[in-house]
C-alpha cells in the first residue's frame, strides 16, 4: 500500500505546506471524481493525512523534546499493535483494540459501535478541527485504509461532524465503496442529512461532497441532486462549477428521462450511462431484458432513444430497433384485425359531440374574454399594500395622506409587463451564467413558501429568517461574482415575473446600499410598469431612500423628482 508521500511524490522529511497542495492540485487533474473516482480518493486521502502529518512535525518541531518521530511511516499503514509504543492516550489504545478485535472476528456491528466509541475517544482528547483530524489518523492506522471497512462501521452523524470541521476525507472514502457497491441508498441519505445540515456546513469540503453525491444520485434521485447542487453552488469556485455542474446536470437530466423505470433496469442504465468509457457486454442476459423491457413498456414515443442511440453500441441498438419494427407490426395487425371485425362508428354521434366541443370552447373564450377586459379595465386602481410584518429587512406602509390622480399611476402594466419580460430575456442570453444564480433563489422560494404558508405563531420568525436568507445570498453574489455580473443578477431579479416580491423586496434594500442611484434609479421607473403590487413595492423604496438619503438631493434634482413620482406609485393604507 502507497503511502501518502508516495502518492503525493514528495519527501517526507523536507514537503512542505505548499508543496503538498501543489502536488493535489496537479493531481486532482489527472484523477478527476467523475472519471476516476477510486484515484481521487487515494488522492484526497492523502492530502489529507500529508496535511495533518506536515502539522504534526511543526508542533513537534517547537516542543521541548523536540520528537522527531517519522511522520511519513506513521501513516504509511502501521499495525494497530505499535499504538502502544507512540504513547498514545490509553482511550485511543482501547478502542483501536476494539475495532482490530472486530475486524477479525468480522463483526460489522461489533465494528460500528467500536467505530463509534473511537470516534468519542478522539472528541474527548481534542476539540474541533484537531479531534476529526486525531479520528481520521487513527481510523486509517485500524481499518489499513480500506475504504470498505470505514464505510461498514461508520455513522452518518459522524461524517457530517467531519465536514463541520472542515474535512471531508473519511466521507469520500465511504462514498467510493458506495459507488463501487452501487449503494444508491446510502449515499442518497448522507445527501438528505447533508442538506439537513446545511446551515451549519459552509465549507467547500461539504460542496465538493455534496456535488460528488450530486453526480452518483443525480440519475436515480434527480430532485434530490437538484438540491445538493443548489446547496453546493454559492460554495464552489468558478473553476469547480464550469468543471463539474454541467455532468451533474446531465446526470439529473438523465435521472427525469428513466423516471418511472422498473428498479433492475434503472439500475443497468444507471451503470452503463453513468461509465460509459467501461468494456460493457451487451449482449448478456441483462442486456436482452433492457430491449425487452422498452419494447413492452416504453413504445416508441419515449424520448431517451436519441440518447441510447449515442450511448450505445450501433449492434444493440440494431437489435432494439428490430424488435420494435416487430412489435409494431404486431400492434397494426391487431389492431386492422379489430377493425375490420367490428361495426363502423356511428357518423351522427360523433358529429354530436364535435359540436358541443366546439360550443363548450366558445363559451369558455367568451367568458375568458368578459374577464380579461374587466381585469384591463380596473387595473389602474390602487391595490391594497401588505401588512407589514414588523420584522427587519421590511418595508411598512405609508401613513395616510391624500390619494394619488390616477393619471400619475401606471395606466396598462401589460405593455410594461412584456418590456420587463423582454429586459429579463437579453440579460439571460448575454450572460447564461444569471440563470443559475436566478434557479438557486427560486429554488429558495419554492421551498420556503409550504412553511411560510401554514402561518402560525412563529409566522413572523419564518418571515424574518427567509428574508436574512435571501439578502445573504444576494451579498454572497457581490462576493463570488464580477461586479457586473452581481449587478446584472439583481436586474434579473427585478424584471422576472417568476421572482417573488419577497426576494425583490431584497434586492431593492441591496441595490440602496450598494449601488449608486443613477445605476438602478431606470431599473426600478421600467419594473414598476410590470405590476401594481411591484410598483407599490418599488414605491416603497423609493420613499425609504428619500427618508434616509433624501437630504443629499435638492428638490429641482432630476432624480429627486423621479423619485418623487414613483415615491406616488406606494399605495396608501
Amino acid at each position: 500500500m502507497q503511502s501518502p508521500w508516495q502518492i503525493l511524490n514528495l519527501d517526507p522529511d523536507t514537503a512542505t505546506e505548499r508543496e503538498v497542495k501543489s502536488a493535489y492540485a496537479r493531481l486532482i487533474k489527472l484523477h478527476r471524481p467523475d472519471t476516476d473516482p477510486e484515484g481521487f480518493q487515494r488522492v484526497r486521502e492523502a492530502y489529507e493525512i500529508g496535511l495533518s502529518l506536515l502539522r504534526q512535525r511543526d508542533q513537534a518541531s517547537t516542543s521541548e523534546d523536540h520528537a522527531q518521530a517519522p511522520a511519513a511511516e506513521l501513516a504509511a499503514d502501521p499495525a494497530p499493535e505499535e499504538a502502544a509504543s507512540r504513547s498514545l492516550p490509553p482511550a485511543l489504545i482501547e478502542a483501536e483494540l476494539a475495532c482490530t478485535q472486530a475486524q477479525t472476528a468480522d463483526d460489522s456491528a461489533a465494528l460500528a459501535k467500536a467505530i463509534g466509541a473511537l470516534f468519542f475517544a478522539c472528541r474527548s482528547l481534542e476539540t474541533g478541527r484537531a479531534a476529526i483530524q486525531l479520528w481520521q489518523e487513527s481510523l486509517h492506522r485500524v481499518t489499513g485504509g480500506r475504504s470498505a471497512l470505514a464505510a461498514l462501521g461508520v455513522t452518518t452523524p459522524q461524517l457530517i461532524a467531519e465536514m463541520e470541521a472542515g474535512s471531508s476525507m473519511i466521507a469520500h472514502a465511504c462514498i467510493g465503496h458506495w459507488e463501487q457497491a452501487h449503494d444508491l441508498a446510502s449515499m442518497s441519505h448522507l445527501g438528505n442529512e447533508l442538506l439537513t445540515h446545511a446551515s451549519t456546513l459552509h465549507s467547500p469540503e461539504a460542496a465538493v461532497v455534496a456535488l460528488r453525491l450530486a453526480m452518483e444520485c443525480g440519475f436515480a434521485f434527480p430532485k434530490l441532486a437538484t438540491n445538493l447542487i443548489n446547496y453546493a453552488f454559492p460554495h464552489l469556485d468558478r473553476e469547480a462549477r464550469e468543471r463539474f455542474l454541467p455532468q451533474v446536470e446531465q446526470q439529473v437530466r438523465l435521472g427525469m428521462l428513466f423516471t418511472g423505470f422498473r428498479d433492475d433496469q434503472q439500475a443497468f442504465w444507471h451503470q452503463r450511462l453513468r461509465r460509459p468509457q467501461e468494456d460493457w457486454n451487451w449482449n448478456d442476459p441483462a442486456s436482452e431484458a433492457a430491449i425487452e423491457y422498452l419494447v413492452s413498456a416504453r413504445g416508441e414515443t419515449w424520448e431517451g432513444y436519441a440518447i441510447l442511440k449515442q450511448a450505445t453500441p450501433a449492434e444493440w441498438f440494431g437489435r432494439l430497433e428490430k424488435a420494435m419494427s416487430r412489435q409494431r407490426g404486431g400492434v397494426f395487425s391487431r389492431w386492422k384485425t379489430m377493425k375490420l371485425g367490428e361495426p363502423q362508428p356511428d357518423k351522427k354521434k360523433r358529429s354530436r359531440v364535435a359540436l358541443w366541443v366546439w360550443i363548450l370552447a366558445f363559451l369558455a373564450f367568451k367568458f375568458g374574454f368578459l374577464a380579461y377586459e374587466e381585469i384591463r379595465k380596473t387595473s389602474h386602481l390602487p391595490v391594497p399594500a401588505a401588512t407589514s410584518t414588523g420584522s427587519s429587512g421590511s418595508w411598512s406602509t405609508l401613513p395616510s395622506k391624500t390619494p394619488a390622480e390616477p393619471s400619475k399611476l401606471p395606466a396598462n402594466y401589460a405593455l410594461g409587463n412584456q418590456a420587463c419580460l423582454k429586459r429579463a430575456m437579453d440579460l439571460r442570453l448575454a450572460n447564461p451564467a444569471l440563470d443559475r444564480w436566478l434557479d438557486l433563489l427560486r429554488t429558495m422560494q419554492e421551498n420556503a413558501w409550504p412553511e411560510l404558508a401554514k402561518g402560525g405563531k412563529d409566522e413572523e420568525k419564518k418571515l424574518a429568517s427567509f428574508r436574512s436568507e435571501v439578502r445573504q445570498l444576494i451579498a454572497s453574489i457581490g462576493r463570488t461574482e464580477s461586479e457586473a455580473t452581481a449587478r446584472q443578477v439583481e436586474e434579473l431579479l427585478l424584471m422576472d415575473s417568476r421572482v417573488d416580491h419577497l426576494i425583490k423586496e431584497q434586492v431593492l434594500m441591496q441595490q440602496i446600499d450598494t449601488q449608486t442611484l443613477s445605476h438602478y434609479l431606470p431599473q426600478w421607473e421600467l419594473a414598476a410598469r410590470a405590476s401594481p403590487q411591484l410598483s407599490n413595492l418599488i414605491g416603497a423604496a423609493a420613499h425609504r431612500f428619500l427618508e434616509v438619503q433624501g437630504n443629499r438631493l435638492s428638490s429641482s434634482d432630476e432624480d429627486f423628482q423621479r423619485l418623487k413620482r414613483l415615491e406616488i406609485m406606494h399605495t396608501l393604507r
